[in-house]
């Protein structure tokens, strides 16, 4: 297995494709992140944060997290997006030019190109059309993808504000006044007998029978 190195928006990053829960500890060791050690795991609901929250949780990533997470040398684990909570660690990380591990959600890439000929549907020239997604096999979806065509102009989907957390309890408790009714009555069904239709043929249109309830 080996380690790829990839940059987004101009900022690097190593690659590494776990295809199988076996092939973990060989991935760890092509990525360089020490094994075994302390690990850090940083999730939360993106989405409910507000510019305000965001201000009065930067000094606690700045001055205390991420310090903390280089003096003991952990690795540092989050839902792998920019913004909430994720997007604090990275940016405190990076203020402080850390070099604690920092391990995100790694998605798939695959490009596509498809060219119509010229002449082929009218056009005088050729027509390329460009589609590539990102997919995450962790997460089960698609986290980024694009699509360019001339014809349309270019469409983008981003999967943002990606929450790990567990949902709240409260979505699974019984409401107030739960209770089971059962009904033992037997339930009958009545079929109704089919009827045919025919129409009455007009013109040149032949007779058509069929068959409704």
């Amino acid at each position: 297995m080996r380690a790829r190195q990839i940059r987004v928006d101009d900022r690097g990053a190593i690659y590494v494709h776990v295809r199988t829960r076996a092939t973990l500890a060989e991935a760890l060791e092509a990525a360089g992140l020490p094994s075994p050690g302390p690990v850090l795991v940083v999730v939360g609901g993106a989405g409910r944060l507000d510019a305000a929250e965001l201000r009065r949780l930067t000094p606690l990533f700045r001055d205390g997290l991420v310090p903390a997470l280089e003096r003991v040398g952990a690795v540092a684990v989050d839902g792998g997006t920019d913004a909430g909570v994720m997007r604090l660690l990275g940016d405190a990380r990076e203020d402080s030019s850390a070099s604690f591990p920092l391990v995100g959600v790694a998605a798939e890439g695959t490009r596509t190109t498809f060219t119509i000929a010229a002449g082929k549907i009218g056009n005088d020239r050729p027509i390329e059309t460009v589609y590539e997604k990102w997919y995450s096999d962790e997460l089960q979806m698609v986290v980024f993808s694009k699509s360019s065509d001339p014809r349309f102009g270019e469409q983008t989907y981003r999967l943002t504000n990606i929450n790990r957390s567990e949902p709240d309890p409260s979505l699974f408790e019984k409401p107030a006044g739960y209770k089971v009714v059962s009904d033992a009555r037997p339930t009958t069904y009545r079929l109704a007998p089919t009827r045919k239709v025919t129409t009455v043929p007009v013109k040149n249109v032949a007779t058509t029978t069929v068959t409704k309830p």
